[in-house]
């Protein structure tokens, strides 16, 4: 499953007037489901394992994108998107930044 880092907001861990940023940490095989933010875009910013970034773009086309330590993936406004740890051994974890103004 997909579990917070930060007590019981699922993971915030700062906030700003234009911006949010959660770490989260996905389990071995876990996936955080397929949702879409209708006026914010969402970066992805890996700290440990590999999150495979799998997303619906604006033309419908489907994407998937791996993505380990340092990298980052950009899910944009509207787009339906997921994260999967293709990892059956070892824990995920990763920053998002959510731009909310």
């Amino acid at each position: 499953g997909c579990t917070a880092e930060v007590a019981q907001n699922p993971a915030v861990v700062a906030t700003t007037a234009n911006h949010l940023l959660v770490r989260l940490k996905l389990a071995p095989c876990a996936v955080r489901s397929m949702h879409l933010h209708l006026t914010v875009d969402e970066l992805t910013l890996v700290l440990s394992g590999v999150v495979d970034v799998q997303q619906v773009m604006a033309n419908g086309t489907v994407s998937s994108e791996i993505i380990g330590p340092g990298q980052t993936s950009v899910q944009p406004a509207g787009w339906v998107h997921q994260a999967v740890n293709p990892s059956c051994t070892e824990d995920a974890t990763f920053l998002n930044f959510f731009n909310v103004s």
